[in-house]
């Protein structure tokens, strides 16, 4: 049985570690011989480039409405 119920949709972003201040969005392709997959990501801010594992950044989630 089908059921439809109202959800909250939020961002999750990641914050450089390098200067804390930008974002890291996800640049290129990831790394299939890693497990779990690794993505590379880049600070829109520093330029700083960090492999991190999937999900890849930005991404959304969601929550329900209580």
């Amino acid at each position: 049985m089908e059921v439809a119920k109202p959800v909250q949709m939020i961002l999750v972003e990641y914050i450089c570690d390098e200067c804390e201040k930008g974002k890291m969005v996800q640049k290129g392709h990831p790394k299939r011989s890693e497990v779990p997959w690794q993505y590379p990501h880049q600070c829109d801010n520093c330029g700083y480039v960090q492999w991190l594992e999937e999900p890849a950044y930005p991404r959304t989630t969601w929550k329900d409405l209580k």
